[in-house]
């Protein structure tokens, strides 16, 4: 059942059309209440709409993988990049992690 879905565009992609409708500012809101630093009755109730806050894991990782991209511009090199994964409404500590070259990088952030 889960394949038959992930191989329907309509069922796999719904999320992401569903968010693009909404207003970058609006979900900005949303995220930002989630976090505790801002506080609006609009955002609060889309929040409670959207389950941010509800059935939360403690911790939640994200892996980019491997970036398929160059790592050297000319004299410039790139050793460093830092993937800052998105507010989820499932994770309060949240790990990005994105390997460049032959580097991984970490990032780390939690949410009040």
């Amino acid at each position: 059942m889960m394949k038959k879905k992930l191989n329907n565009n309509s069922c796999k992609y719904f999320i992401s059309r569903f968010m693009s409708e909404l207003d970058p500012t609006l979900v900005d809101a949303v995220d930002l209440e989630f976090a505790g630093y801002f506080h609006s009755e609009t955002s609060a109730k889309l929040a409670k709409l959207l389950g941010y806050g509800y059935n939360t894991k403690d911790l939640s990782i994200t892996n980019l993988t491997r970036l398929g991209i160059p790592t050297e511009y000319g004299r410039y090199k790139l050793t460093d990049l830092i993937f800052v994964p998105p507010v989820v409404s499932y994770g309060k500590n949240i790990i990005g992690m994105v390997t460049v070259g032959d580097r991984l990088n970490t990032t780390y952030h939690s949410y009040r």
